[in-house]
């Protein structure tokens, strides 16, 4: 059964008994331990795809020492739960004692990214399983891999995660302030800023304060122009014409829940 078409919240969910859950993980980025066969994309786990016969070219399978497979959000999301098919078509009882965590950072970037543990499921899992978060949490990239007790090789037929898109709450946070620092400038690629013309500094902080993806801003004093900065930047150098701040991380605010995550 193919259903690559469905972007969001997937119809067939009706059908195993999760009417109204919304999957946000479906044709996002995906990484992985080693494939193992080169038929068994780490995509193949969130394309939609809810066949379970491993030699239909639709599962993820890794025979790493310690195999693991992960999903980039693209975005914070208040994430609740995560629902896992395994393969159908035998060796059902490798897929078991599993570890969820998660990350707000990429820890192939930061390998000192803060861990979010979701929950572990010691035993075998269910053809289709959701396992619950411990409780929600709020992160961007989403791993799975074996508990330490537990090594043989990983196969997941698809990966489906709840959870709710965050922005920031401008309305709950202790303050709304930013820390102006002179004489300096944040770097970032051109890809990764955008430019506001003929804007003043409070109005360039308000912009920022109010962009999802926004890092922090530069706004030059003689041309009135503001640069938004949407990525950590690459550094940040002296130049006596700029002034920069960075946003305060404050509440995430997540489909009616506001979340301090500092």
């Amino acid at each position: 059964m193919d259903i690559r078409g469905v972007h969001t919240c997937w119809i067939i969910l009706v059908l195993v008994g999760k009417s109204g859950w919304c999957n946000i993980a479906v044709n996002k980025p995906t990484y992985s331990s080693t494939d193992y066969d080169g038929k068994s994309s780490s995509s193949h786990a969130v394309d939609g795809n809810l066949d379970a016969v491993r030699s239909h070219s639709s599962c993820f399978t890794s025979s790493a020492a310690s195999p693991w497979w992960m999903v980039d959000l693209q975005g914070n999301y208040r994430i609740t739960g995560v629902t896992i098919q395994r393969r159908s078509d035998g060796y059902q009882y490798r897929l078991r004692d599993l570890a969820i965590v998660a990350f707000r950072e990429d820890p192939q970037q930061n390998p000192s990214a803060d861990i979010i543990p979701c929950t572990e499921k010691t035993g075998t899992l269910g053809a289709m399983d959701t396992l619950p978060c411990d409780q929600p949490i709020v992160a961007r990239f989403v791993k799975i891999h074996y508990l330490p007790i537990f090594t043989e090789i990983l196969t997941l037929c698809e990966v489906q995660i709840s959870g709710d898109v965050c922005s920031r709450d401008t309305t709950k946070c202790f303050s709304t302030s930013v820390d102006i620092v002179n004489g300096m400038y944040l770097v970032v690629d051109s890809t990764d800023k955008r430019i506001v013309n003929d804007s003043t500094l409070s109005y360039c902080s308000n912009k920022c304060y109010r962009e999802k993806n926004c890092y922090g801003f530069n706004y030059n004093l003689a041309s009135k122009t503001c640069e938004l900065a949407l990525k950590t930047p690459t550094q940040i150098v002296s130049d006596a014409g700029f002034v920069y701040s960075v946003m305060p991380s404050c509440f995430l605010y997540c489909n009616g829940h506001s979340v301090n995550i500092c």
